[in-house]
This record gives C-alpha cells, structure tokens and sequence, in this order.
C-alpha cells in the first residue's frame, strides 16, 4: 500500500496530465455527436453548452454538499454511468427518450466530469513552475488527434464508441490510481488578513474582467468567419497549438507576472487591425491562434486562482463555466453592421478597457527576496525559515507543514493530526515541498533547510 502512494505521488502529475489531455479531447469530439461541427451558431448549441457550463456549477455544488470520500466518489461515479448512458442512448433514440433529450443529458454530466477534472488539475498545478508547458502539451495533443481522425469522427458508431473509451479511462485514472487525496478537502490557503483578501479580490476582479472582455472580442471574431463557407476543421485549427504554448510561456516565466499583459496585447493587436476578416482562411487561422491563447488562459489563470478562494471546486473552472455568456453576445453581434461606426467603436473600447484594467490593477512590484544564508549558519530563525520560504515559493499552508517537519521527528500520522488532515493529504502537501525544493524524501528536504 506504501509503495503504490509513493508511486502514486512521485507520478501523479503526469497521470493528471494525460486525465486533462484525455478530458479535452472528449470535450472536442462531442461536438460531432452534438451535431454542430460545421454551425456552432445555432440555438441548439448555445443550449447543449449552456447546459455544459450547467454541469460544471454542478460538481462544485457535489463537493459543498457532500463531504464524504465514499459520497464524493459515488458521485463521480454516477456521473461516468450517465454520461455513458445517454451517448450510447443516441445511437438507439426512442420516444421516451428521444436523441435531443440524450444530447443535453450528456452534456450535463460531461459537464460535471469537466468541473472534477478541472478541480483536480487546479490542485495538482496551480503550484507548479511548468504549469504552462504542462497545459500547452495537454490541450495540443487533442487538436493533433482530432486533425488526423476528422475523416473518420463522422461517423456516428465510431464517435460513440471512442466516446465511451475515453469515459473509461477517466474515470479508471480518476477514481482509482491517484485517489489519495483528490476526495478530499484541502487546507485553506492563507489566513484571511484584510490585506490577503484585499489582493485576492484584485486578482479575481483582474482575470474575471480580463475573460469577459476577451471573450466579447472572441465572438466577435466566431461571427467574423462563420458566415464565410471555411472548414472550421482543416489545418487552420491546429494553429490553436502556438496559441497554447504562447500563454503557457508566459505563465511559466516569473510565475505568470506577465501572463495577463500577454493575453491582452495578442487581442489588442486584433481590435487594431491586424485581423484581416478579408481572407476567410487567414481570419479563421488567426481566430484559433487566439483561441488557443484565450482558452489556456482560462485554464490557467483560474488554476492559480482557485487553490486561493474559499470554494476552489467552483472557481477551477468558472472560466468555462462563464462561457455560457458567449450565446447572448453572439446574439448581439448579429445586429452589428461589419466595418460600421459601432463596430469600430465597440473595439476601440474594449482594446482601452484592457490596458486601463491591466494598469489599474496589476499586483505591486515584488519585494526582493532575502538572500539565503550561507552553508552552516542557517539556524532554525523565524528570519531563516521566512527567506527559506520565501526562496522556494512555499504557500502559507506549506509553511505549516515544513514548520512541523522540522520541529518534530514524528511520524507522518501524528503530524497529519496535527494539522487536523489526514495521512494521504499530507503526503499531497510534502510532495509540493519536495518538487520545490528538489529534495527526494523527507531526511533530504531537512538536508535541504540545514545546508547540510
């Protein structure tokens, strides 16, 4: 039993990973069975996504309400079997339950799946130093896969059937391997001083608004092209692809200090001008460019934000779940004469809104960090530990955790008891430690603080 919790924690982020990548490919390949490929503007999608975004509120409200891990992984559970029902239910309509009733059952429940695996990559990356590249491999492996397999995902059967293959192996990965903490609730982040919470509300107002105003430009942009007779499948989708690891970069640089000012420069360079709605097929290849970056911001400036609020389970993917907005705006846009006044004026304003937000509301220039102490003098001080910390990138509630285990030689069930969590979720926190420290086990992350 040991050994398969370290192994499950040495490779748990590589099985969140390919659980992230396989989930996003599911995403991408409902569309087929919607039946909105080629017209994503009509009433019958924006109700099937709306319904999505649904199911996302949906298992963040599962996790308030149920507080058990047998509770919380029955319900996983019930939500793989419906989702599996209801597509296989398509295949075989009936007059109880006809194809559209099927449709929006299981885009409730991939919805919910959706808000569970969002959640738990939230938790597993929002710490990391390669959470960008991370997002950028696992949201292109699907693009690639679903550009080779286009001729072939027409076809109903095979849709389902690889529809049902992907269930499977997520909820396999999801409910059995890495299982020793996902079920349960983690520490809070930080004790809630009025200056915590004063920056916290700034981060959640900057990247809410930065979506809001980005996703405005987004359909925008949906209702540029769409009218245009383009395959929204050929190659000009995979220019998604640099559109992930653009952002991703940048979040990985300086920990996401410039990931923001990224976002909005490639959608102010649209609003500009540079987007040349003239040429269909460069118009759609600048629109996945930016989708791409517009999504991986999604993912992940709401995974670094989440881990930070009182309900993480909701707010790892508000993004998405904010996303049912874009049907009233693309209702709206059909009432904008192309190249008129208004349109001109709508992105002007939006393109000023962005860079006034980002100024207004960009975080304070970082403190130095104390330089660390040399070889040997590193003596247990609050000042030593602090710039320890503070060198590392620990959260508060990391703090806690190494505090304890460098004041104590007990074992890990009495320093999980301690901090009031369990056994498995303290190995959850001690494997943050060591990644950021590069330490193997628990002797070297002391070796580690000691210089020893």
């Amino acid at each position: 039993m040991k050994e398969r919790q370290n192994w499950a924690r040495n490779h748990s982020k590589a099985l969140y990973a390919v659980i992230f990548s396989l989930y996003m490919f599911e995403f991408q390949l409902f569309a087929y069975l919607e039946g909105t490929v080629n017209g994503v503007l009509s009433k019958g999608h924006y109700l099937t996504y709306t319904l999505l975004s649904v199911g996302f509120i949906f298992f963040g409200a599962s996790r308030i309400l149920i507080s058990g891990e047998r509770g919380r992984q029955l319900f996983i559970i019930m939500m793989n079997l419906l989702f599996a029902a209801s597509i296989l239910g398509i295949l075989f309509p009936s007059a109880l339950f006809p194809a559209f009733v099927l449709t929006h059952l299981a885009a409730l429940s991939l919805g919910c799946l959706g808000g569970a695996v969002y959640y738990f990559a939230a938790l597993e990356f929002h710490m990391s130093r390669r959470a960008g590249i991370i997002m950028g491999l696992c949201a292109s492996v699907p693009y690639i896969l679903q550009f080779i397999m286009t001729p072939i995902l027409q076809e109903r059967l095979f849709n389902v059937i690889l529809l049902m293959l992907l269930t499977g192996a997520i909820a396999y990965f999801v409910i059995t391997n890495p299982k020793y903490y996902i079920l349960q609730n983690p520490l809070p982040y930080s004790e809630e001083t009025e200056e915590y919470n004063k920056n916290l509300f700034r981060d959640k107002f900057r990247v809410l608004s930065v979506f809001f105003l980005t996703m405005l430009l987004g359909v925008y942009m949906e209702q540029s092209w769409s009218a245009a007779e383009v395959n929204m499948y050929g190659w000009q989708r995979l220019c998604a692809i640099p559109g992930y690891f653009f952002i991703g970069a940048f979040a990985d640089h300086k920990k996401h200090k410039h990931m923001d000012l990224a976002m909005i420069c490639c959608y102010a360079f649209f609003s500009l001008g540079v987007y040349n709605p003239g040429n269909t097929g460069l118009s759609l290849a600048v629109f996945y460019f930016l989708a791409g970056v517009y999504t991986g911001y999604l993912c992940l400036a709401f995974w670094f934000l989440a881990p930070r609020t009182r309900h993480p389970e909701i707010w790892a993917s508000l993004g998405r779940t904010l996303s049912l907005f874009e049907g009233f705006m693309g209702i709206g846009f059909y009432y904008v004469q192309r190249d008129g006044l208004l349109e001109r004026f709508i992105l002007g304003s939006v393109t000023l809104c962005m860079f006034f937000l980002l100024y207004y509301t960009s975080p304070k220039a970082a403190e130095e960090i104390a330089a660390p102490k040399a070889p040997g003098d590193s003596d247990g001080s609050m000042d030593g530990f602090d710039s320890f910390c503070d060198l590392h990138g620990f959260t508060p509630r990391e703090r806690d955790v190494m505090k304890l285990l460098l004041s104590s030689d007990e074992s890990m069930k009495k320093i999980s008891s301690e901090l009031g969590i369990s056994e498995r979720m303290l190995y959850r926190y001690m494997s943050n430690l060591y990644e950021k420290t590069g330490a193997e086990n628990r002797s070297g992350l002391v070796k580690k603080y000691y210089r020893l």
